[in-house]
């Protein structure tokens, strides 16, 4: 396993570099952000996603730190639990419905299941395995 300190290359994107903990702290976060928007969007139609400006995402970055590993594990399982409620509770018509987001504008739910969850993890997994 590589150094807390050891910075990743590059992301391509944003240009952001993160360490361990980064990577760690954000998955924490994102794993309890993402399912309650896709609900929240699916039960409400309200518009799912981080507004312009947010902070959170930030914040979820740098508490990796700050909290240790031991607790971002455990907040990643309390989160991965989310996620699982979540699609436990999802019938298969949910699937197709269509959500507005603003990332991306409007999206099936199964769109916003790959891309914001399944994708998202996919990636921080392949960002951890390139940390030095």
């Amino acid at each position: 396993m590589s150094d807390s300190q050891d910075l990743g290359p590059p992301d391509p994107k944003s240009g952001e570099r993160w360490n361990r903990f980064n990577v760690l702290g954000h998955t924490a976060e994102m794993l309890a952000f993402w399912p309650g928007q896709i609900r929240r969007a699916l039960d409400t139609g309200t518009k799912m996603g981080r507004e312009p400006g947010s902070a959170a995402r930030l914040e979820g970055i740098e508490s990796g730190r700050r909290l240790g590993e031991e607790a971002l594990r455990e907040r990643i399982a309390i989160a991965t639990d989310g996620v699982l409620t979540l699609l436990a509770d999802l019938r298969p018509e949910d699937l197709d419905r269509e959500i507005d987001s603003y990332g991306q504008g409007p999206i099936t739910a199964r769109h916003a299941l790959e891309y914001y969850l399944v994708g998202h993890l996919e990636s921080h997994l392949a960002q951890l395995e390139q940390l030095p």
